[in-house]
């Protein structure tokens, strides 16, 4: 029984060095690649809940971003001092640029 599986495993090895079969081929990476910095996950998960964060989606926000309160914060100040984001009115911080604006 070993033989015979040393025997298909060397068959199934093999026939993956033949010249004539298929190579994989690298696929590029999609225009719409996740987002990689604090910032553009903050962005992405706010634009997703309709460009605002209130108290009725704070939650859902902060677990789509998977950042900490405080990093949540830091991203709000940022985007805030730069004029991409407002928070004149209580309880509310609307993105105001790109998809938002």
């Amino acid at each position: 029984m070993f033989r015979l599986q040393v025997i298909l495993l060397s068959s199934f090895t093999l026939m993956g060095c033949q010249p004539d079969m298929p190579v994989a081929q690298a696929v590029s990476p999609s225009s719409t690649t996740a987002p990689v910095t604090n910032e553009q996950k903050v962005i992405a998960a706010i634009e997703a809940n309709g460009c605002e964060m209130n108290i009725s989606n704070m939650t859902t926000i902060i677990d789509q971003t998977g950042l900490s309160d405080s990093e949540l914060a830091e991203v709000g100040a940022s985007l805030e001092s730069t004029g991409r984001a407002d928070v004149s009115s209580v309880g509310r911080f609307r993105l105001t640029t790109g998809a938002c604006a």
